[in-house]
């Protein structure tokens, strides 16, 4: 796990983030103490913290191609979506488009603060990524709950 966190702070230093340490709370066990940035500590997490109403996920794959997702329940999750878009999946697997997606929208964002002092800031990592206990990055919907 050490080479993986070492790994995240230097990113995280070299854009210039400010760091806190935190322990990812799991139920399984699964996730153990790591660097995360400070503005997402406490924030919620994975698919549904943002994919919800108009958003879920099923309709933003529907936007996107209607004629293959539209059969998705209404209340699909990442496993649904990862049955096809894994690297051994038919689908583009997810790291070659998500990443991309999601830091180019505008509203990829958390509020940061609370009353007054809120304010909205750019989503990272740690809004849908957490470490294994081995420093490895897995998505909160899978281990994270």
């Amino acid at each position: 796990m050490r080479k993986g966190v070492i790994f995240v702070a230097l990113a995280a230093l070299l854009a210039g983030a400010a760091l806190a340490t935190v322990v990812f709370n799991n139920h399984s066990g699964h996730i153990s103490s790591g660097i995360a940035l400070a503005a997402t500590e406490g924030a919620s997490r994975g698919c549904g913290a943002c994919h919800t109403g108009k958003y879920t996920l099923k309709a933003e794959a529907v936007k996107a191609a209607s004629d293959i997702h539209s059969s998705l329940a209404d209340d699909a999750t990442v496993k649904n979506c990862l049955a096809c878009h894994s690297a051994s999946g038919p689908g583009k697997p997810f790291k070659t488009f998500l990443h991309f997606v999601h830091y180019n929208s505008p509203h990829f964002t958390i509020t940061v603060g609370e009353g007054d002092n809120a304010k909205e800031v750019r989503g990272n990592c740690w809004m849908c990524h957490v470490l294994d206990k081995d420093g490895h990055f897995q998505l909160y919907d899978l281990v994270g709950k």
